[in-house]
C-alpha cells in the first residue's frame, strides 16, 4: 500500500520464479496534498503530491506509466485535486483506493469511484446526524504547531471523532451507497488497537527476532511522537480506549449491512510484524463480531474477488492455484488456530513444517547478522 521500486522488483522476481514469495499487488507512492502528512518523518518511502487538479492528472499519468498496480490516496489530499486523480485515473484504467480525504464528503468519495477506504477514520463523521458539520472539521486542520505533522492529525482526528460519535444516526445513506458501489473496507484493527491502546505494543513481541534490530526504538518513537503525541493524559487515555470499543462495534454493524470487508493491518505500524499481526486482526474480527469463517472469507476469497483474481485464488477449487495454509486444528472452531500452520503450499510448491522452520531460522540468522553490521559502525 505504499509503492516503491523494491517492491516492485521483488513482486515480479517472484512472478517469474527466480525468488520464493507471495504474490504482491503493490500501489503507487502515497498521493497526498501539500504538506503531505509523512513529510516531516523519517521514512524512506516515496510521496507524490498534488495541490492541483493539473499537477494531479500528471501525478496519475506518471503512475500509470510506473509498474504500480493501482493507486493510493492519502488524508490531506484537497477536494479538486482528490476528483482530477479518481477522473484521471478512471481514463487511464486505474483503481483508487486509500484513505478517506479530510476535503471531501464520504459519500462524494464512493459515489466519484475510489474502491476501498483503509482503517475506520473518518467513518463517524459521515454517520452523524449533522454528517455536513462533522465532516467540515477535517478540512479545517491546519496542522502547523508543534511536533510531527502526523502527531498533530492523530490528536485533532480524535477529537473530530469523539464529537461524531455523540452525534450517530447510522448513517443508511452512506451504508447503503458503500453496498450499492460495491466499496470494501479494511478496517484494520489491529492498527487502531495499538494507536487507541498504546499499551498493548510490546517492543519485544513475538516475530521481533526477524525484523531489523532498530524496529523496537522506530515503534517506540511512533508510539511516544506520533500515535501518542508526546503523551496523554488520563482523559485521552479514556476516551481513546472508549472510542476502540465503538470500532469494534462499528465494523460489526458494517458487515451486517452487507459492506465488504477486507483483512489488513497496516503492518509494520508499531507493535504489527507482518504475517504475524494478520492472525491478530482475524482475530479481532471474530471480537467485532464476525463468525471464524466469515473472518477467513475476509482474508481469502473477499480480497480475491476485490483484486479481481477470484476465478484463481481465494478457494480450494479444481483448477485454481494451489495456494493453500494446512493447519493442525478447525479454524472455523476457533479463529486462533490460524497459528497451528502444519504446512504452506505456494503455487504448487509444498512447504512442510521443516521447511518453514527452516527459513525462519535463515530470517532470524540474517537479522542477527545485520544487527552485528550495525554494531560494528
Amino acid at each position: 500500500m505504499w509503492g516503491r521500486a523494491a517492491l516492485y522488483e521483488r513482486r515480479e522476481r517472484v512472478a517469474s520464479g527466480s525468488a520464493l514469495g507471495p504474490r504482491s499487488t503493490v500501489s503507487s507512492p502515497l498521493v497526498d496534498g501539500e504538506p503531505a502528512l509523512w513529510s516531516d518523518l523519517p521514512v524512506d518511502g516515496p510521496i507524490l503530491s498534488a495541490t492541483t487538479p493539473a499537477q494531479a492528472r500528471r501525478v496519475v499519468a506518471e503512475i500509470a506509466d510506473s509498474d504500480a498496480d493501482f493507486v493510493k490516496v492519502y488524508s490531506r489530499l484537497q477536494r479538486e485535486p482528490y476528483l482530477a486523480v479518481l477522473d484521471e485515473a478512471g481514463h487511464r484504467g486505474l483503481e483508487v483506493v486509500g484513505h478517506r480525504s479530510d476535503a471531501v464528503p464520504l459519500l462524494e468519495q464512493i459515489r466519484s469511484g475510489q474502491r476501498s477506504f483503509e482503517h475506520l477514520y473518518g467513518l463517524w463523521p459521515a454517520l452523524a446526524r449533522e454528517a455536513d458539520r462533522h465532516e467540515r472539521a477535517p478540512a479545517a486542520m491546519r496542522l502547523d504547531g508543534a511536533g510531527f505533522r502526523y502527531a498533530q492529525w492523530f490528536r485533532e482526528v480524535t477529537d473530530v471523532e469523539w464529537e461524531a460519535v455523540r452525534d450517530l444516526d447510522g448513517g443508511a445513506e452512506v451504508v447503503a451507497a458503500m453496498v450499492e458501489h460495491d466499496v470494501a473496507v479494511t478496517p484494520t484493527l489491529a492498527m487502531h488497537r495499538v494507536v487507541d491502546l498504546p499499551g498493548t505494543i510490546r517492543l519485544d513481541g513475538d516475530g521481533l527476532h526477524y525484523l531489523t534490530p532498530d524496529t523496537p526504538a522506530v515503534w517506540e518513537l511512533v508510539r511516544d511522537e506520533v500515535f501518542a503525541g508526546g503523551g496523554r493524559t488520563a482523559a485521552q487515555a479514556a476516551r481513546h480506549r472508549h472510542l476502540y470499543g465503538l470500532r469494534l462495534a462499528l465494523v460489526g454493524a458494517l458487515h451486517d449491512a452487507g459492506v465488504r470487508l477486507l483483512a489488513g493491518t497496516d503492518a509494520p505500524a508499531p507493535g504489527l510484524v507482518p504475517g504475524v499481526s494478520l492472525h491478530e486482526e482475524l482475530a479481532l474480527l471474530v471480537d467485532a463480531g464476525l463468525t471464524p469463517s466469515e473472518a477467513l472469507l475476509a482474508a481469502t476469497r473477499e480480497p480475491a474477488r476485490f483484486l479481481g483474481i477470484d476465478h484463481r485464488v481465494g478457494a480450494v477449487l479444481p483448477g485454481y492455484d494451489a495456494d493453500l495454509v494446512v493447519l493442525d486444528a478447525d479454524p472455523t472452531l476457533d479463529i486462533r488456530h490460524t497459528r497451528r500452520v502444519r504446512a504452506v503450499v505456494g503455487r504448487g510448491r509444498l512447504l512442510d513444517r521443516a521447511e518453514l522452520d527452516r527459513m525462519l531460522a535463515e530470517a532470524q540468522r540474517v537479522a542477527a547478522a545485520h544487527a552485528g553490521a550495525e554494531d560494528a559502525r
